[in-house]
């Protein structure tokens, strides 16, 4: 079955905690280690933050999306597919196209220190 995969605003905020110095251009670093049990654990919890993140956007729920207990019993093969899957979505959703424009209150603020 084909999961989803989503790095939404919630999904960031829930990473950046587990990121080095909360810092999501670390994120790397989480899969890079050279302690195989860190590693598959870092593995299982980005596939399910990204699946649960793409469930509840879709259903507004969380139900049904992939736990990290569900991933642990899934063979290499499976887990390493799913985590290219998650990664791609990362990657994909990571550099937002919007542009974030400041308030009007940040923009007064802005123009009286000038």
């Amino acid at each position: 079955m084909k999961r989803k995969f989503v790095f939404t605003v919630g999904a960031i905020k829930e990473a950046c905690e587990r990121c080095p110095d909360h810092d999501i251009e670390r994120i790397n670093e989480l899969f890079d280690e050279n302690d195989m049990v860190s590693l598959l654990d870092n593995m299982a919890w980005f596939i399910s933050l990204l699946n649960r993140w793409a469930v509840i956007k879709e259903t507004g729920s969380a139900d049904g999306a992939l736990t990290e207990e569900q991933i642990m019993l899934m063979d290499m093969k499976e887990v390493k597919a799913l985590f290219a899957e998650a990664m791609a979505a990362f990657k994909r959703d990571q550099h937002s196209e919007t542009e974030i424009t400041p308030t009007k209150k940040t923009e007064a603020a802005s123009k009286s220190k000038k």
